[in-house]
């Protein structure tokens, strides 16, 4: 009748239509597989809600001691900065400030806070802000703190990057 299995198999042609929708569905499967090693790989990731906080920095500042860190969120999009003030109670009135900042990727500042000082007396003292940066983007800024004699200026670290 027809050409046996053994021969279709090694001319490379399906014999039946059994074989050709084995053949399609092998074919479906590997196009599937490669579809979710590839477009990953080239395609932008998904955005997704997120949120991180740079690792605290400790200081002291005119015998005080403090800890500072950034945070960024994706949703709300914004980025802030921290200043911890870790011993003799509360900061007075103009004492401590921070400022936030928004970096793309490659470290190119995207947009900043102005840097604001407490205005009432505090331990804890922090300024947020809206970015529109998009992209990759990371938080850090910096607090000031008095020292008798001026600021001193300590930066935090970094946040992740986190995809807008």
């Amino acid at each position: 009748m027809g050409k046996s299995l053994a021969a279709a198999e090694g001319s490379g042609r399906a014999t039946g239509l059994g074989e050709i929708a084995l053949k399609r569905l092998v074919t479906v499967v590997l196009v599937g597989v490669l579809a979710g090693f590839v477009l990953p790989a080239i395609a932008p990731p998904a955005a997704h809600a997120a949120f991180d906080c740079s690792t605290k920095t400790s200081f002291t500042s005119n015998s005080v001691s403090y800890l500072n860190h950034s945070c960024i969120s994706s949703a709300p999009t914004y980025a802030s900065a921290v200043v911890d003030r870790k011993s003799h109670g509360k900061a007075p009135v103009g004492r401590i400030g921070v400022r936030a900042r928004a970096y793309w990727s490659n470290g190119t500042l995207c947009e900043r806070s102005a840097t604001r000082y407490n205005t009432s007396e505090v331990t804890f003292f922090s300024v947020a802000f809206d970015h529109g940066c998009g992209g990759y983007v990371y938080s850090q800024g910096f607090s000031e703190t008095w020292n008798g004699n001026g600021y001193k200026r300590v930066g935090t670290t970094r946040t992740v990057n986190l995809f807008y």
